[in-house]
């Protein structure tokens, strides 16, 4: 059996006036999602994103998957405090498109080319400076 964690009423220690609920509702608004959005995200149902939000309790299970949906650590969605390599919605957004470009840009597998050899013929051999005279001069005479 899952343990519930209790939540509901708990205050934030960064702003006493935010609370989980308050906090998962901020996030899904700031990512402009609906509830039924984030539910299915998270594999939850919508009135279980509804219950968190209002402040009822919820299980640790549904807990990670509402952050993995929120792309927000536990820590931050309990606390309110960001973990030091926690990135903003913003960037997570700018990192998203930023591979969108590129996966449009880079070239298909079909594109690329196998990297180019010299062209098959006689090898070229260096010869010394004396060699190259002596032979010279046996053509010669």
């Amino acid at each position: 059996m899952a343990s519930r964690i209790n939540f509901g009423n708990r205050q934030s220690t960064v702003d006493a006036m935010e609370t989980i609920g308050a906090r998962v509702r901020g996030l899904r608004k700031e990512m402009g999602l609906t509830q039924a959005e984030l539910a299915a995200r998270a594999g939850v149902d919508q009135s279980t994103i509804s219950d968190i939000e209002r402040g009822k309790s919820f299980g640790a299970e549904v807990l990670m998957a509402v952050c993995q949906a929120l792309l927000k650590s536990p820590q931050f969605i309990m606390t309110g405090r960001a973990e030091a390599l926690e990135l903003t919605t913003v960037e997570v957004n700018m990192i998203a498109a930023y591979r969108r470009a590129t996966e449009k840009a880079a070239p298909k597998p079909d594109e690329t080319h196998a990297p180019t050899t010299a062209p098959a013929g006689p090898s070229v051999r260096k010869v010394s400076a004396p060699a190259a005279k002596a032979r010279k001069q046996q053509k010669v005479g």
